[in-house]
């Protein structure tokens, strides 16, 4: 009843004690969210030193905000900010493989070669029919760059307003875990506020399954553990956050995890 999307996880498995909310890497951007990962190596969690260009301000076409050198991976089209005109998440790429240092959350530096990536989200304005930039984030989505795991990206769609990006960790060799993590954003007070995180893996040795909901709005998350095609239905465990406020990348939030028991 899950589908596996396509990249691979390493990584110790974390108990229902040890959950932990991980921010993404340091961005440039007004992004208000905090990355909700499950494992100790992330795809994500990394420093990438390869430059990105920076995206125009307004065009006529969504075309106009792809740099030169750089191709449109995947993209998707809704209303993100209730003005009842469609706007575009476009995921971007560069078209060739390049070569750039990479710092691990432990602070190890690797030379990779691979395909840096970009966020850039547009909303449109009804008066001038043109795009304006909203955001562009150059850190969230993951890279492809490890050649034993599928490509962690798996997908972007904007749904009543919610943008969902979609991240799925799958070894090719190296580990038995697959897991499959989605982010809800939802554009309010100037910014792009992370409102829900899902997560589910499975461990393809024991048939073990792990799944966590977060609602950030409502402050509650949802523990499930099972086995593959449980014949009874899993027991639902139920927690509170303590969580304030959504958080803020730009605040401070680097390398670190925080255990969610503290919020």
């Amino acid at each position: 009843h899950r589908r596996f999307f396509r990249n691979a996880s390493v990584a110790e498995e974390p108990s229902a004690k040890e959950t932990y909310i991980y921010p993404v890497n340091s961005c440039n951007m007004k992004f208000i969210a905090v990355a909700l990962l499950f494992c100790s190596t992330l795809v994500n969690g990394q420093k990438i030193s390869y430059p990105r260009p920076s995206i125009p301000h307004e065009g006529k076409s969504i075309y106009n905000f792809i740099p030169k050198g750089w191709a449109l991976l995947d993209s998707a089209a809704g209303d993100l900010n209730k003005d009842g005109v469609k706007d575009y998440a476009l995921v971007l790429q560069t078209k060739d493989s390049v070569t750039y240092l990479r710092t691990d959350r432990g602070g190890d530096t690797n030379t990779v070669t691979a395909q840096p990536r970009m966020l850039v989200i547009l909303f449109a304005d009804s008066g001038t029919g043109k795009y304006k930039l909203a955001e562009q984030d150059n850190s969230f989505i993951p890279v492809h760059d490890d050649p034993y795991m599928q490509d962690p990206f798996t997908g972007v769609s904007i749904s009543k307003g919610v943008l969902k990006i979609s991240i799925g960790i799958f070894m090719n060799a190296g580990g038995w875990t697959a897991s499959n993590n989605t982010y809800l954003f939802r554009y309010q007070n100037n910014g792009f506020a992370l409102i829900g995180a899902d997560y589910f893996s499975l461990n393809r040795a024991t048939g073990d399954t792990e799944e966590y909901s977060f609602n950030f709005l409502t402050g509650k998350y949802s523990h499930t553990t099972a086995q593959v095609s449980p014949e009874k239905h899993p027991p639902v465990e139920w927690y509170t956050l303590k969580l304030k406020e959504l958080k803020n990348i730009v605040a401070g939030w680097k390398n670190f995890k925080i255990n969610i028991s503290n919020f």
